[in-house]
């Protein structure tokens, strides 16, 4: 059971520090677009089956064992998904603060530009 959880853990902590590395690599070149995420994604993809593919691979082997625990986890993922899928986000915080500003970043090509933006705006006006 650790040896599930920690090549799970591994592959988790691989895919989070990826994608925030080729979020960061894609906007200070300005070239973040959906074209360039998902051929990062297939570069993720690449490494990922190249560095653990035996792991895998011998994971895939074993017989599976479904347990009620596994089954009600994998019930909950599935509607939490769906769910998710399913509705639009309308909340006040997403609809004034969060939406906008992906669409800044989706402008700008780039998750930094709007906040140079803004501390350049506020150093220029303010007061002396």
């Amino acid at each position: 059971m650790t040896k599930n959880l920690s090549l799970f853990v591994r592959l988790q902590l691989f895919w989070y520090s990826f994608v925030l590395l080729l979020t960061w690599a894609l906007s200070f070149l300005g070239v973040l677009n959906r074209t360039n995420v998902l051929a990062g994604y297939a570069l993720f993809l690449l490494i990922g089956i190249f560095l653990y593919a035996k792991e895998i691979y011998a994971e895939f082997k074993k017989p599976v064992r479904i347990t009620f625990f596994k089954s009600f986890f994998l019930l909950l993922f599935v509607l939490t998904f769906v769910q998710g899928i399913a509705s639009a986000p309308n909340t006040t915080d997403s609809m004034v603060y969060h939406l906008p500003r992906v669409m800044y970043w989706i402008q700008d090509q780039s998750v930094f530009q709007q906040v140079i933006r803004l501390v350049i705006y506020h150093l220029y006006f303010c007061q002396v």
